[in-house]
């Protein structure tokens, strides 16, 4: 048996090395009380179904987690990897949500080119020679899009650092803070000074990224 599979022997030696104790029949519970028909990490089943398109699924709630400790062990065993992604573990193993460093991790592992639209912005996950799969978050769900990279990349804000949204003010000309402002469809009046605008900006691409 893979020693990554999610049986109670390794729930309960995983849980010990955080020093928590846990009652083996409330896990059990919990397992049992789960709607194993239900997706609610959303991001994480996008992923999932690029990768592996034709499975079929038993228990949603079994698969994630040892697709999640997979990709945790896959990723630990490339030295690059594990040194450039040191601080996804937390959202693979105990979170309940994966996050866009960990999906850039999985692209990169996989070897897959991942665009993902986020309203009027749009990040570029392991770009490479390889053809972008094109994906726009609406509702909380990630959708397949035909855009093509010209028109994104045209019309949208591109966000080059997802863990840094944007930079200093002086990093900007104020030419530049108009044009990202006209990509965020945010208004600016003629008597805005250069800190305005970017104010504005910095206060949209927060709001954008807040449960990203």
């Amino acid at each position: 048996m893979n020693e990554f599979m999610l049986t109670n022997k390794f729930i309960k030696s995983f849980i010990t090395k955080q020093n928590i104790v846990v009652h083996k029949q409330h896990i059990q519970n919990k397992i049992e009380k789960t709607n194993t028909n239900k997706k609610t990490d959303n991001l994480f089943w996008y992923m999932y179904n690029i990768i592996y398109p034709d499975t079929v699924i038993k228990n949603i709630f079994l698969e994630e987690k040892q697709i999640k400790f997979k990709w945790m062990e896959m990723i630990n065993n490339d030295k690059k990897l594990c040194k450039k992604y040191k601080n996804i573990q937390p959202f693979l193993i105990t979170h309940n949500n994966i996050n866009l460093e960990c999906v850039d991790a999985v692209c990169n592992l996989f070897n897959i080119s991942l665009i993902i639209i986020y309203e009027n912005t749009y990040v570029y996950l392991n770009k490479c020679n390889n053809i972008p799969i094109v994906t726009k978050y609406v509702n909380n769900n990630y959708i397949k899009n035909d855009e093509d990279y010209h028109y994104i990349s045209n019309k949208y804000f591109y966000v080059d650092n997802y863990n840094k949204l944007y930079y200093s003010i002086s990093h900007y000309k104020i030419s530049e803070l108009k044009v990202i402002a006209v990509k965020l469809g945010i208004d600016i009046p003629i008597t805005h000074k250069k800190v305005d605008i970017y104010g504005e900006i910095k206060n949209k691409l927060k709001l954008i990224y807040l449960n990203i």
